[in-house]
């Protein structure tokens, strides 16, 4: 034992380096993970307070069958502080009807997920229409008229450009042997003639691989190594064996295959998503800025066409060539999925948490959300609690500054998917709450500002900001736009609470990707323009304590002042404790 401590103490030490003022990590891994930097200071006082975390269990903590784990301004009279994180929840056949969904909203839902893999156009689509007619009724049985957190985004997953095998003689499962020759067949000819000693697959794979190249069938259930090419086959030696089904996923690590950015049906989902008014969009298997870019092109060209809001796209990291660019796919990206469940067929499974903590910090670090997804809470499609790794699976996620989390199978076909719900919530809340007894490894990020002027006069704004607001205060955001924001909460204030007033839905959808930030949806306190109207003519209005601006304007932000206090009032805090800003002021209202 004594031995072995050592010698982790020794690989430590060796892995540990000093640069600028930080320690900075850098064990022997591939060039995409990027060091976390922690600043000197900082490292005792985490210690500290990572021992001195209460430990004691007290009776909320045993009540997690009612919980209401939603961020609603009507949610139990608005009697909690808001939780900070996001829980995206995939929607299929257990929870589309009206009433399951609306269970799944009020457990805490903020992003409603339509994985395109599986649904249909028309099911999907009524899925919207139901979660549509469920936030229009909430809203009118609110208790505020003049403002509300009812608010739900919603985001289409594309299939993305998959490869995948073709259909079996029969229909039935083969059983393929450890050992054995077993060959990929690139001719159409084969498409429905597969059987034990091989199968069609849908994409030209003898033009990437080599020999001794890896191919993983169905999630990594059969392993391949190729042992030659010809012609149009690709002959492998299977290294170990397993039941293998019909048009299962294909997935070749270590080789780049000639890959579209996105598919011909992806597109058409992206325009049914426009259509629909989608937020996001959740793109599979990108590799590339330029694919990122190319979709890009593509969403805004729809928007153009069709009319309606801007889409976000948050890029799914699941390839190892994503990893390799993953600087320039944040930088493309309006936020990152760090997609595990792919991605730990393509680099070692061993590697993927040092990847998720790695993208999390860039993410945080380039101030775009960060969604973790995969598997959080699979046990529970069958059972009632989860598992003791998923628990601490979903509270590590929160603890290394993921924005959201997500629900797949759980909430899709799972037998209780507001309980999965609840409980995602309830591991956010206590993983929440410990990070902000914690030593913040990222603090000052005012040392590491982001390229450009215009970012750099933002940070410097957004750190104002955020140190204007301690304990016990909430800060609050008027907005019309997501930037300012964004960089607000990437120095994670210490307030209690942050609320984003804003007269636009898709303004506010999107804030819910964002950790910490509360959305107010305001109605109808903003003038058409948002040059002219109520969050410009804070600025010129704060400036002087709302002495400035013309009588409209001062009732318009009185009204605002109004919701603000009622919702600060409703989570217990004090007038006198919430603070204004935007990027040009910061300001307390007395």
């Amino acid at each position: 034992m004594a031995a072995a401590a050592a010698a982790c103490v020794g690989m430590l030490r060796r892995a540990c380096a000093t640069y600028g003022g930080y320690h900075v990590v850098a064990p022997a891994l591939p060039s995409w993970v990027s060091p976390l930097r922690r600043i000197t200071s900082h490292s005792s006082a985490s210690l500290l307070a990572l021992a001195n975390l209460p430990l004691a269990v007290d009776v909320d903590d045993r009540r997690t069958a009612g919980v209401d784990g939603s961020n609603s301004f009507a949610a139990q009279g608005c009697s909690a502080v808001p939780r900070n994180s996001g829980i995206v929840c995939t929607i299929g056949p257990r929870s589309e009807a009206m009433e399951p969904l609306e269970d799944v909203l009020k457990s805490g839902m903020t992003c409603m997920r339509m994985n395109f893999s599986h649904g249909q156009y028309d099911e999907q689509g009524a899925r919207v229409d139901n979660l549509q007619n469920i936030l229009k009724q909430r809203r009118a049985n609110g208790i505020s008229q003049e403002a509300t957190t009812e608010l739900c985004a919603m985001a289409v997953d594309t299939k993305g450009p998959e490869v995948r095998t073709g259909m079996l003689v029969g229909g039935e499962k083969v059983q393929v042997l450890p050992g054995q020759t077993f060959t990929l067949h690139t001719n159409e000819l084969w498409r429905n003639k597969g059987d034990a000693t091989g199968v069609f697959v849908d994409h030209p794979l003898h033009n990437s691989v080599v020999t001794g190249s890896r191919i993983f069938l169905d999630d990594g259930l059969v392993e391949l190594e190729v042992s030659e090419v010809s012609g149009d086959d690709v002959v492998c030696r299977a290294l170990n064996g397993g039941l293998l089904g019909e048009r299962k996923g294909v997935n070749c690590p270590g080789t780049t295959l000639d890959l579209p950015p996105f598919t011909e049906y992806d597109a058409s989902v992206l325009s049914w998503g426009v259509k629909r008014g989608v937020d996001a969009v959740f793109a599979s298997f990108i590799r590339s800025g330029d694919d990122v870019r190319a979709m890009r092109s593509f969403l805004d060209a729809e928007v153009e066409k069709q009319g309606g809001r801007r889409v976000a796209i948050y890029s799914k990291v699941e390839a190892e060539e994503a990893l390799a660019n993953i600087d320039e796919i944040i930088e493309e990206s309006d936020g990152i999925m760090v997609a595990r469940g792919d991605l730990a067929i393509e680099v070692p499974y061993d590697l993927v948490p040092i990847a998720q903590k790695s993208i999390i910090a860039k993410c945080r670090l380039a101030g775009k959300p960060c969604i973790v997804a995969t598997q959080m809470l699979d046990s529970m499609e069958k059972k009632p609690r989860p598992t003791r790794a998923e628990a601490n699976d979903v509270v590590g996620a929160v603890l290394d500054g993921a924005d959201c989390v997500m629900t797949s199978g759980e909430t899709t076909l799972g037998e209780h998917p507001a309980l999965v719900v609840r409980t995602m919530a309830q591991l956010c809340r206590r993983g929440e709450h410990a990070a902000s007894m914690l030593a913040d490894p990222f603090a000052p990020l005012s040392l590491l500002p982001r390229p450009g002027a215009y970012f750099a006069e933002l940070d410097a704004a957004a750190l104002s900001a955020a140190s204007a607001a301690p304990r016990g205060s909430m800060l609050v955001l008027p907005c019309t736009d997501a930037s300012f924001v964004r960089a607000v909460m990437r120095q994670r204030p210490a307030c209690d609470v942050v609320i984003c007033p804003t007269s636009d839905e898709a303004v506010a959808n999107e804030l819910l990707f964002v950790s910490g930030a509360t959305p107010l949806l305001v109605s109808d306190v903003d003038d058409s323009s948002p040059a002219h109207g109520t969050f410009s003519s804070l600025r010129r209005a704060t400036t002087a304590r709302w002495s400035s601006g013309d009588a409209a304007d001062v009732a318009k932000l009185e009204r605002l002042s109004k919701v603000a206090t009622e919702y600060a009032e409703a989570v217990g805090i004090s007038r006198e404790h919430i603070v204004w800003a935007t990027e040009k002021n910061v300001v307390r209202i007395r």
